[in-house]
Parts: C-alpha cells; structure tokens; sequence
C-alpha cells in the first residue's frame, strides 16, 4: 500500500527555483528555452506525422477512385 504520511505539499515555482534557479536567472531562463523548444518540436513532428498520415489516405482514395 502507498505511503500515506502526512507531508507538507511543495511549490512548483519552490522546486523549480531550487532546481533551475530563480526566474530571470541564466540556468533558469536556459531551462525555460530548452522546454519550449521541446514543446515547439514535438507539436511540428505530431503534425507532420498526422499530415502524413492524412495525405497518405488521400492518395490511396483518389487511387481507388480513379
């Protein structure tokens, strides 16, 4: 069974100051860069596997249909 002891909840912003530095800060402000260009890449390449799925099924339908 889980542990269930009463803990003080912590911060996000107290953990990422903790682990990252204070906001504003060059290990900070190089965290937050890194994660948003996670973001920007995964949302390109979860579209482009979608489009390339959609016109896939595309050019199958136009082949079946011609």
């Amino acid at each position: 069974m889980m542990d269930t002891t009463d803990k003080p909840l912590t911060s996000i912003d107290n953990l990422m100051d903790a682990e990252f530095g204070k906001i504003g800060t060059r290990q900070r402000e190089a965290f937050r860069k890194e994660a948003y260009d996670y973001c920007v890449k995964s949302n390109f390449e979860k579209e482009t596997k979608e489009n390339q799925k959609q016109n896939s099924a595309t050019k199958q339908n136009r082949m079946y249909n011609e």
